[in-house]
């Protein structure tokens, strides 16, 4: 059985004015909270003149060992993203509901091209995020890998080991209240 990690996250997602004849507004992923939420999806969070705010819904960012190498990629950019995938609502006044999540870039690209109805966006990585990210690729890195294998992350200092070290009690504080946990695929 392959190894995951799922941690729950909630998604915030904008409704702005668009100027155009087919629709009045446009919705797009904003925002990323990291932990379970008791928040119910469409609930207004803030609004200004042009654009409003709502908690689009909960997701689950589930980490599997086959896209590590595509992980890594990601994390070993200068600014790491986390990519959501929204359902587009019949009608513009309606929330964007959250349908996928994921860390893999070449997950997200193909995801777009094979779902035209779906608003694929990126989102930058929040650094508790990214160190859980950090902390399952050095875990999944193969033990005979060359040392060119392992992540470079330009956000965090330290050998991969140490890394691991000081984020093994953070993994530990997410597993105690809930904000990620082991899973089991879905058959």
């Amino acid at each position: 059985m392959e190894r995951t990690l799922c941690i729950p996250l909630g998604i915030i997602a904008e409704r702005s004015r668009v100027n155009s004849r087919w629709q009045s507004y446009a919705w797009r992923a904003s925002g990323v909270l990291i932990g379970p939420s008791r928040m119910r999806a469409g609930s207004p969070l803030w609004r200004d003149e042009d654009a409003a705010n709502y908690f689009a819904g909960a997701g689950t960012l589930s980490l599997y060992t086959i896209d590590v190498p595509s992980y890594r990629v990601n994390v070993e950019q200068p600014v790491p993203r986390l990519y959501v995938v929204l359902a587009a609502q019949e009608r513009d006044d309606i929330p964007a509901a959250v349908h996928f999540l994921t860390a893999a870039p070449d997950e997200a690209k193909s995801y777009a091209a094979d779902h035209s109805l779906m608003l694929v966006d990126a989102l930058p990585m929040p650094k508790q995020l990214l160190e859980l990210v950090a902390a399952y690729i050095t875990e999944h890195v193969p033990p005979n890998a060359p040392a060119r294998d392992k992540p470079k992350l330009h956000r965090t200092k330290g050998s991969a080991e140490d890394r691991l070290r000081r984020i093994g009690p953070l993994l530990q504080r997410y597993f105690a209240y809930g904000a990620a946990s082991p899973c089991v695929d879905p058959d």
